[in-house]
């Protein structure tokens, strides 16, 4: 054989090798589209509501995915982390995303709010940017962001991390979050280096350039060798068990998460430390709101204080972050409401940027806000043989119950410092017989009922707040955050002052399998519940009662329109 007759052969032979290399993997990818397809018709409560609200539909969004697969038989896996993502962000749901393994990120030391169209500066961490590098302030106008305007930026990375969904609110302001905090977790591209930005000082009409660098953290997890290798077939990814499901059938309802899981992950370190607009801080950016006459200490998991109005009426304050606390917190809480009890004539409650947290967490800290037993939303659940098992194992452990004694000792003090008590294990028992009866009529969403049976929150014994009440709400509010909103509404229990919350109306689960794409994790929303008046809090979150848009003077006057907004509707309230 001739030398180029070799060469030849052996450039058809790396060829045939090549192609069958990429026809592996990328019948591996559609593999791992079949799983989260059957995990997402078997798990996903939504699915009709989203077919009504948004003609969303899952073997169709299913068939994109896999067409997109098919069209680029040299898909990166990266490539394929963005399908992937287009199909979750196409539920229009906050609870649904997928989380990464990946190491992968970069940030800018400040951050950015969008007001018609406009976007200025409202966080700076002077410790990484002194006045003497970086000579801006909050209220100062970004015009650029690496030499192009910000709108257009904003507009791309809108595209690239949601597709062509319906945007709301919520969505323009998680994008400007990620404006500069960019992460793998969530398959985002990374920048690195520099980057020039322009920004408006307030007053003035020129702009001013300066140079930053983004914090980069380099991507330790890379797939090259995966994309060159020639994977074994047939593989079949293993589902994994839930965490705790068999060594205790109580834990999946003692541990229900009303969170926005894939956004909070993605938005970094939780809580957040330092940065007023970051979701889940302790302190907000809502300003004092009077002159203080008490205050909680700084060691507190609650920013808490009392005001004077100028009319003499004491107004207590307090901020509720997130609902991710524990039985401490709870009781932490119930000594600022019994002080708030004896001192206040109406009271504060900020939950802006709450991302949600603990159900049994949220119960505990609304139950001391009324004195009379609180409605609670039903679910629709979509439930599995597993379910049913876990259901019967449960009866069986809730038959030792017989006094409050022993339900503690079966069930623990408290849930996350919700209390416990002999008739929480019979709410439990109603539930549990619900789950069997429905699975056996046939039914794999069931009719509305409420979680771990409880209809009504009871109102906390030690701490009670009767008087008036005002609840500070935006489009950050997710999840627990809004049923949070949904109870003290509906039981007109509080006044809503603010925007619309973000409509995550259900519970979560996390879905895990074995897989080569760096898949750690797929959060599915489990349940669909429905409010007194049977509609939906899932995308249509809770509406305030008194509706409130910030303005660029609000953020650049230390938000006076707003403190004179909440003044008025305390004054209202007090009448």
């Amino acid at each position: 054989m001739s030398k180029l007759g070799a060469v030849c052969l052996g450039i058809i032979g790396w060829g045939v090798l090549s192609l069958s290399q990429s026809a592996s993997l990328q019948k591996e990818m559609l593999r791992e589209l079949d799983r989260i397809h059957n995990a997402f018709y078997t798990l996903y409560a939504p699915r009709h509501w989203k077919k009504e609200f948004a003609n969303w539909d899952l073997e169709t969004q299913i068939s994109q995915a896999k067409e997109k697969v098919l069209s680029h038989p040299d898909m990166t896996v990266k490539e394929y982390h963005r399908v992937l993502n287009e199909f979750l962000t196409s539920t229009q749901d906050f609870h649904v995303g997928m989380a990464l393994h990946s190491t992968e990120g970069a940030t800018l030391p400040f951050q950015v709010k969008g007001i018609g169209g406009q976007y200025f500066l409202v966080y700076i961490d002077r410790i990484k940017l002194p006045v003497s590098d970086f000579p801006f302030q909050v209220g100062d106008e970004l015009i650029s962001f690496g030499e192009e305007p910000v709108f257009d930026v904003i507009t791309r990375l809108q595209k690239e991390m949601m597709g062509n969904i319906r945007l709301t609110p919520t969505h323009q302001e998680l994008i400007e979050k990620f404006l500069t905090r960019r992460t793998g977790k969530l398959g985002m591209n990374i920048p690195k280096g520099s980057i020039t930005i322009g920004v408006r000082p307030k007053g003035k009409q020129k702009n001013y350039t300066r140079q930053l660098r983004w914090d980069y953290s380099p991507e330790g997890i890379r797939y090259t060798g995966l994309e060159t290798a020639q994977l074994p077939s047939p593989f079949s990814p293993m589902l994994a068990l839930a965490p705790g499901s068999e060594a205790n059938p109580l834990q999946k309802i003692l541990d229900i998460s009303l969170t926005a899981a894939p956004w909070v992950k993605g938005l970094g370190r939780f809580p957040a430390v330092g940065n007023p607009y970051s979701v889940g801080e302790k302190k907000s950016f809502v300003p004092d709101l009077g002159k203080k006459v008490w205050e909680t200490s700084p060691l507190s998991s609650f920013y808490a204080y009392l005001f004077e109005l100028p009319n003499q009426k004491v107004i207590g304050y307090v901020r509720i972050p997130h609902f991710m606390g524990n039985a401490l917190a709870v009781f932490e809480f119930s000594q600022i409401i019994k002080h708030f009890e004896s001192k206040a004539d109406a009271l504060v409650v900020d939950e802006m940027n709450n991302p949600g947290g603990s159900l049994f967490y949220m119960y505990a800290l609304a139950s001391m806000l009324s004195d009379q037993a609180l409605v609670t939303p039903r679910h629709r659940m979509s439930i599995t043989p597993s379910d049913v098992k876990g259901a019967y194992q449960a009866l069986e452990i809730l038959e030792q119950v017989e006094g409050t004694g022993q339900a503690k000792a079966v069930l623990g003090l408290n849930l996350n410092g919700y209390p416990m008590t002999y008739e929480f294990a019979n709410f439990m028992r109603g539930y549990y017989e619900f789950i069997i009866a429905q699975w056996e009529a046939g039914k794999r969403l069931t009719e509305p009922y409420y979680i771990a049976g409880i209809d009504h929150i009871a109102p906390y014994p030690e701490a009670q707040f009767t008087k008036p009440i005002l609840l500070l709400v935006n489009s950050l509010v997710f999840s627990g955050g809004d049923f949070f909103a949904a109870i003290l509404q509906d039981n007109e229990r509080a006044t809503l002052l603010g925007s619309r919350t973000a409509g995550a109306g259900g519970f979560v689960v996390t879905e895990q399998a074995s897989n080569l794409f760096g898949i750690e994790d797929i959060a599915i929303t489990a349940s669909i519940a429905e409010r007194k008046n049977k509609k939906p809090i899932e995308n249509l979150g809770v509406n305030p009662d008194i509706a409130y848009s910030f303005t660029v003077d609000d953020l650049r006057e230390n938000y006076t329109g707003y403190v004179s907004a909440i003044h008025a509707g305390l004054g209202k309230l007090l009448q």
